[in-house]
């Protein structure tokens, strides 16, 4: 069986909290990767025009850098952009011959972007999904619960001598920790789904060694 792993990663209005949160995404951003070489496939980002804007809208501008007028004038509505994230899935694993159910969802912080994909889904007005399955990956001793690469990366610091493993784990400490770049400081979905990419392929590479 080919595995296919879909990385992905969302700015948003804010930080949910739960399933009632007004916050919604303003953009997201995913890789394909394919084999255990993670040769890249495909990727996709678009902007998103969010129906509500949460209260600390004005916080999360500072990260992402995308405004309220650039997102009403550039972003998808929340069905037309679920419908475009839903079809390029779909659509990356088709052309490389995968099925989507035995296709692996993965984020930075899984926790995270699941609950800011549900208030998505349920803003588009969708009942459910397959995209929200997310199962667990497992190569050797590497292990991302939930499809989180965070919770991987902190793991793996346990067994590392002179590492400090974090409590949560930050996406750019994490690349630098490992040689693989550096998160820019206005966030990109599309290339911070590409960086934890970087840091999986990196971890994996080290387990070969």
């Amino acid at each position: 069986m080919r595995e296919m792993l879909i990385i992905l990663d969302t700015e948003t209005t804010g930080l949910p909290r739960d399933l009632d949160s007004d916050v919604r995404p303003v953009s997201f951003g995913a890789v394909a990767y394919l084999g255990p070489q993670m040769e890249e496939v495909d990727s996709v980002h678009f902007l998103l025009r969010p129906d509500v804007w949460s209260k600390s809208a004005w916080r999360a501008e500072q990260i992402h850098g995308l405004s309220k007028a650039r997102l009403d004038c550039h972003g998808l509505t929340m069905k037309d952009g679920w419908d475009r994230a839903v079809k390029w899935m779909h659509a990356a694993a088709e052309a490389n011959r995968v099925n989507i159910a035995d296709v692996y969802f993965m984020a930075w912080n899984s926790k995270f972007d699941r609950l800011v994909m549900s208030l998505w889904r349920n803003a588009a007005g969708i009942v459910s999904d397959r995209i929200m399955e997310w199962p667990d990956w497992k190569e050797g001793s590497l292990q991302a619960p939930g499809g989180c690469l965070q919770a991987l990366y902190r793991e793996w610091t346990r067994g590392q001598p002179g590492i400090k493993t974090p409590r949560y784990g930050k996406l750019d400490s994490a690349c630098q920790m490992l040689g693989v770049g550096k998160q820019a400081a206005v966030h990109n979905a599309l290339s911070d789904a590409r960086l934890a990419g970087a840091v999986l392929a990196a971890l994996r590479a080290r387990r070969v060694k």
